[in-house]
C-alpha cells in the first residue's frame, strides 16, 4: 500500500506584478487548484526593486547575495528611522555604514551622538569630531526645564520657591548681559552671568529683615542652601568643565560661532558631526542629550527654508536618556526628542534612534519611526515589542529575529515595499565596536601592561 506524502506550505498574499512592477495589494485572489510556483530571480528583482528618486542601497537580500535591495532614502530619513538589535549584532557597522553613504553627498548634514567614542575615526576627513577637551556646551544654551534638572532636586521641600527663584534670578540675569534685546524669555538662548546667579541666591539664603522687635529672617532664609551647595558642586567638578569652563563663548553674539564650530553649521566640508560623550558624567547625559537635540531643532525651526537643508540626528543607545518611563533627568531629553520625533518632519530633521532594548524606548518616539532596521534580538519581550510596531503587516517574518546572523537584518516601513530579510552593507572603514577575543587575546604572548599612561588619563579625565 503506497503512502501518500501531503506537504502543505503556508502562505500570505502580500501583492501582484503587473508589466514587471509589484503592487502591493491583492486585488485578485487565486482559486483553489491553481498552481503556485516559486519565485524566481526575475520576481525577486521586480518585488525588491527600489523605484524611488532616491534610493540608497543598503546591502543585499539574504537568500540572493548578488541582489542589491535600496531604500527610498527620502521618505526612510523623513519619517525617522529605528535600529535596533542585541549586543554584538553589528548595529554600529550599519549607523556607520549608512552614514558613510550619505557622506558621499555633497550637502550631507549629519550629528550622531557617540555615547562610546566608537565613530572618532569612521567618517574620515568629512566628519567634525566634538569630544574630550573639544566637547563645549554653554551652560546658557540650556532652558529653564534644563536648568531645573540641573540645579533642583524636586524632592525637597523647598523646591517649589527654588524653581521660582532660579527662574526670577536667571530672567534679570539675562536682561543685565543682553541690554540691548527688547523682548527675551527664561528659554532665549542668550549669555548670562551664572555668578549673578549665585550672588541673587547667596543674598535671599541668608537675607535678614526688619521685624517688629528688630531683625528677623527673610522670607527665603535658609531655603536655597542646598541649591548653592549643588552649584557650587557642579563649578568645582572638573567633569563639568565642558559646559561651565570650556570656551570662550561668553556673549550672546558668539552663538553663531558655536553652531559652527562645535555642531558643523555653515562648513560643507564636515558633512557628519561627531558629539563624543563618552565623558560626560551620567547624571547629566539627559540634560545634554536635551540641550543638543533641542539646539538642532530650534535651528530648523527658525531656518527660513527648514526642508531644503535637512539635518539627521542619530541617536546611539537610546534607551539611556529616552525611556519609555522618564524619571527625574531623563525628562528633559525625552521630552526633546519625543518633540523631534513628532514634528521634526516639518522643519527638516529627522532621527534614526539605535538601541539593543527597543522596549524600554519611549512608546511615542518608536511609534513615529516609519522605517524599522531589526537586527538580531533575543529577549521575548524585545521581539514582542518590535513585532507590534512595525508598520508593516507582515509580521510573520519577525519570527526570524533570534535566527539573524551577524550584520544581517529585517527591514521594513515606509521605505521599502516589503519587509525584506537584508545581509547589510559593511562600512568602510568601521567604527571602534569589535567584541573582544578573549581567548585569542590570553594566549598571545604580551609585555607586561603600562599602567602609568591609563592612569595618567583616568586621573585627568581625558581619554
Amino acid at each position: 500500500m503506497t503512502t501518500e506524502v501531503r506537504r502543505e506550505l503556508k502562505v500570505q498574499l502580500v501583492g501582484s506584478i503587473r508589466d514587471g512592477q509589484f503592487e502591493r495589494g491583492v486585488v485578485m485572489t487565486p482559486c483553489v487548484d491553481d498552481q503556485a510556483h516559486i519565485a524566481v530571480r526575475s520576481d525577486m528583482e521586480s518585488i525588491f526593486k527600489c523605484v524611488a528618486e532616491s534610493p540608497v542601497e543598503v546591502g543585499c537580500l539574504s537568500c540572493v547575495p548578488d541582489l542589491p535591495v535600496s531604500v527610498d532614502g527620502d521618505i526612510a530619513f523623513s519619517h525617522h528611522v529605528a535600529l535596533v538589535g542585541g549586543t554584538g549584532c553589528g548595529k554600529s557597522s550599519v549607523v556607520a555604514s549608512l552614514v558613510q553613504k550619505a557622506v558621499a553627498l555633497p550637502s550631507t548634514q549629519v550629528v550622531l551622538l557617540d555615547l562610546h567614542n566608537e565613530y572618532r575615526e569612521a567618517f574620515g576627513d568629512g566628519a567634525l569630531v566634538v569630544g574630550g577637551n573639544s566637547l563645549v556646551l554653554p551652560y546658557w544654551l540650556l532652558n529653564f526645564e534644563e536648568m531645573q534638572d540641573l540645579f533642583v532636586d524636586v524632592r525637597e521641600q523647598t523646591a517649589h520657591n527654588q524653581v521660582m527663584q532660579l527662574k526670577e534670578q536667571v530672567i534679570n540675569a539675562k536682561k543685565e548681559s543682553n541690554p540691548d534685546v527688547d523682548r527675551l524669555s527664561v528659554d532665549s538662548p542668550l549669555y548670562f552671568d551664572l555668578g549673578k546667579v549665585r550672588d541673587g541666591f547667596r543674598e535671599l539664603d541668608v537675607e535678614m529683615v526688619a521685624g517688629a522687635r528688630g531683625e528677623r529672617q527673610g522670607p527665603f532664609y535658609g531655603q536655597f542652601t542646598r541649591l548653592l551647595a549643588r552649584l557650587e558642586s557642579r563649578l568645582a567638578d572638573v567633569r563639568y568643565d565642558f559646559m561651565f569652563a570650556r570656551g570662550d563663548y561668553t556673549s550672546s553674539e558668539r552663538l553663531g560661532e558655536y553652531l559652527h564650530e562645535k555642531l558643523g553649521y555653515g562648513d560643507a566640508n564636515k558633512k557628519v558631526t561627531v558629539v563624543d560623550l563618552s565623558g560626560v558624567p551620567s547624571e547629566i547625559l539627559g540634560v545634554v542629550v536635551s540641550v543638543l537635540c533641542r539646539v538642532v531643532f530650534d535651528f530648523q525651526f527658525w531656518l527660513e527654508k527648514p526642508t531644503s537643508r535637512p539635518v539627521v540626528l542619530v541617536l546611539e543607545e537610546a534607551h539611556n536618556y529616552v525611556p519609555r518611563t522618564a524619571l527625574g533627568r531623563a525628562q528633559a531629553a525625552k521630552a526633546s526628542v519625543e518633540r523631534i520625533a513628532k514634528e521634526g518632519r516639518k522643519y527638516g530633521l529627522g532621527l534614526m534612534l539605535v538601541s539593543q532594548r527597543p522596549s524600554e524606548i519611549s512608546e511615542t518616539v518608536l511609534a513615529q519611526c516609519g522605517t524599522f532596521v531589526a537586527m538580531r534580538l533575543t529577549n521575548p519581550s524585545d521581539q514582542g515589542y518590535v513585532r507590534a510596531l512595525v508598520p508593516d503587516t507582515l509580521g510573520e517574518i519577525m519570527g526570524a529575529l533570534p535566527a539573524l546572523e551577524r550584520g544581517e537584518a529585517i527591514v521594513s516601513g515606509d521605505g521599502v515595499t516589503l519587509p525584506v530579510r537584508v545581509q547589510m552593507s559593511p562600512p568602510d572603514p568601521f567604527p571602534r565596536s569589535e567584541d573582544a577575543k578573549f581567548w585569542t587575546e590570553w594566549s598571545a604572548d604580551k609585555p607586561n601592561l603600562e599602567t602609568d599612561p591609563v592612569v595618567k588619563r583616568w586621573q585627568h579625565q581625558d581619554r
